[in-house]
C-alpha cells in the first residue's frame, strides 16, 4: 500500500489500487484504516486488492496456512467489523477478492464490490461474470510479455509464472478448461504457458486482452514481469497504451 500512496500523492485522476495483496501480510484493521485513508487523502481514487496467496509463500513467512473459503470469509468479518476513526470519504474504497472455484465465490460474491483473477482463460472469466452482479466489476490480471520471438517469449513467461504451476488451488481449476496432467510437466507445457502468458506485438496483446473484455472483464490489468525497465520492450507497450493517435 505505501506504493499505491506514492502513486496517488504523485496524480490528480488516475486511480489505482493492490492486485492482489496477500490477506496474510497485514491484519485486517490495519487494510480497513489504510484503504479509508488513502481513500479519503485521494479523493476516492484508491481500490483495495486482496487475496489468499499461495501456501508455501504463506509458510515461508513463518505463517500458518488456513483454508482458503474460511481465511478469505473470517478476514471480511474482521475488516467489516472494524471501526476506523478517521474521516470517511464520500467514495470508500472498493474492496476486491480474489476468487477463481466456485466454494470461495459462493462464499464472497456477496460482499464484495468484485472479484479479481489471474492464470485464467476467458472461458473462465465468461463463468464468473454469469455469476456476478451487474454492478459488480470483475477485474482480470494477465501476464503479458511483449516479445515476438516464441523460444524467447516462453522463456520469459515461464520465469513469470513459475510460482503458480505448483499452486494446487490452479490445478483443481484448470482441467475444466481442457488441461490435463499431460500440461503439468516442469515449467509447463506450451499450450499453457501460451493461455496463462500473452505474448507478441500489440496486435496480438491486444487481442488476448480484448477475448477477457468480450468475455465479461469489466478491466484487465497487465502484468508485465521483468528484473528492470531496461529489460521491458517499451515500443510495444506504447503500442498498447490508448489515445495514441
Amino acid at each position: 500500500m505505501s506504493v499505491a500512496g506514492w502513486l496517488l500523492a504523485s496524480t490528480s485522476q488516475l486511480r489505482f489500487g493492490t492486485g492482489i495483496a496477500s490477506v496474510y501480510a497485514r491484519d485486517a484493521s490495519t487494510a480497513a484504516m489504510a484503504s479509508q485513508t488513502l481513500a479519503e487523502l485521494s479523493g476516492g481514487r484508491f481500490a483495495l486488492g486482496l487475496g489468499v496467496s499461495i501456501r508455501w509463500l504463506v509458510e515461508q513467512r513463518g505463517q500458518v496456512w488456513e483454508k482458503p473459503v474460511h481465511k478469505a470469509v473470517s478476514y471480511l468479518d474482521a475488516y467489516e467489523a472494524m471501526e476506523v476513526l478517521s474521516p470517511a470519504h464520500e467514495r470508500a474504497a472498493p474492496v476486491y477478492f480474489a476468487a477463481h472455484g466456485p466454494r470461495m465465490m459462493s462464499a464472497l460474491k456477496d460482499r464484495v464490490d468484485g472479484i479479481i483473477t489471474i492464470n485464467v482463460p476467458p472461458a473462465h472469466t465468461a463463468d464468473i461474470r454469469a455469476d456476478l452482479r451487474d454492478d459488480q466489476d470483475l477485474l482480470i490480471v494477465k501476464t503479458i510479455v511483449p516479445e515476438t520471438d516464441p523460444e524467447k517469449a516462453r522463456e520469459l513467461a515461464r520465469d513469470a509464472v513459475r510460482v503458480y504451476l505448483t499452486a494446487p488451488q490452479y490445478w483443481s481449476l484448470w482441467p475444466k478448461y481442457g488441461f490435463d496432467e499431460s500440461d503439468n510437466i516442469p515449467g509447463g507445457s506450451d499450450r499453457l504457458i501460451d493461455m496463462l502468458v500473452a505474448w507478441g506485438d500489440a496486435a496480438e496483446l491486444q487481442r488476448q486482452v480484448d477475448e477477457y473484455f468480450d468475455a465479461g472483464a469489466t478491466d484487465v490489468i497487465l502484468r508485465v514481469p521483468t528484473d528492470s525497465s531496461e529489460a521491458v520492450n517499451w515500443p510495444i507497450l506504447e503500442d498498447l497504451a490508448p489515445n495514441q493517435q
